[in-house]
């Protein structure tokens, strides 16, 4: 852990010698980042870059957006740091990646009382409708897939409202 904090800290003090300040930006994702009311206020990566910008001593403020928005911001502005975001091969040149907060497994989910509602392979969850955040990794992969919005896939803001659309039966799958 020390040798990921000291990188941090490294690449951190670079930003800090900028005229610009340091602008931090994320998204509603347990359990990486916890919002209640409006307000993020836990998960383990928010703890995490929370702690590394206190020991850099770098003031910045981490600002709570919907996903799309800190994907374009991160993308367009110098200065930006973005949390927790899936590294791939199409992004891994537009940014400067600063440690691995955690790997991820990719899988459908449905609710328990839809059985029939249950998916092996491709072709069966085609068949079906789901649910994803617009602009995120998981949209991109289902759209490369075959999905295709407004036919099989609807896109939402957040983590949030794609597992209301689940549990209000609106899509099949997420």
């Amino acid at each position: 852990m020390k040798k990921v904090i000291c990188l941090i800290l490294v690449v951190g003090s670079c930003f800090c010698t900028s005229a610009q300040t340091l602008r931090v930006v994320t998204e509603d994702l347990p359990p990486y980042q916890i919002v209640v009311k409006g307000k993020l206020v836990g998960g383990s990566a928010f703890l995490l870059v929370k702690e590394m910008l206190e020991r850099a001593q770098l003031e910045s403020r981490i600002e709570l957006l919907p996903w799309a928005r800190a994907y374009a911001i991160a993308s367009a502005d110098a200065n930006v740091v973005i949390f927790s975001m899936t590294k791939t091969l199409e992004r891994e040149s537009y940014f400067h990646w600063l440690l691995k907060l955690d790997h991820l497994n990719y899988s459908f989910f449905s609710l328990t009382s839809r059985p029939e509602v249950r998916v092996n392979n491709l072709t069966e969850a085609l068949s079906h409708t789901v649910s994803a955040v617009r602009n995120s990794f998981e949209a991109r992969t289902l759209m490369k897939m075959g999905f295709r919005e407004g036919i099989n896939l609807i896109l939402t803001v957040t983590y949030k409202e794609t597992w209301q659309m689940v549990q209000l039966g609106r899509v099949d799958l997420t």
